[in-house]
């Protein structure tokens, strides 16, 4: 578990102590998990490093059939545009999801006249 956390922040180019602040966990406690000195997880702990890292909590313990769309953080733009939407306020996430919706009938529209 510990390694795949690592390699998620690493991915998603997030220090430690950003990946600590978004969960709620210290980032002591974080360390020793990524090191592996920490076995076992508390459930409430588990969801908040998923939910902070984006993924499902039975990909973080190695549960069969869980994924973590990790191809999607290769691209230096996305990573960019996620750290940047973690930082933003409720209202400025619900502001950005508008807008990529408004440009996402925008092309949908463009595709059913022709224009691409």
């Amino acid at each position: 578990m510990g390694q795949r956390i690592k390699d998620l922040r690493a991915v998603l180019d997030m220090k430690q102590k950003e990946l600590a602040e978004a969960s709620g966990i210290s980032q002591s406690t974080l360390c020793r998990i990524e090191s592996g000195s920490v076995k076992k997880i508390d459930p409430n702990s588990l969801r908040r490093l998923a939910e902070a890292l984006e993924v499902p909590a039975g990909y973080l313990v190695g549960e069969k059939g869980q994924h973590a769309e990790i191809g999607l953080y290769s691209d230096t733009s996305l990573r960019r545009i996620l750290r940047s939407y973690r930082g933003l306020s409720p209202s400025g996430k619900r502001k950005l999801e508008f807008f990529v919706r408004f440009l996402e009938e925008g092309k949908k529209k463009r595709i059913e006249k022709g224009d691409t």
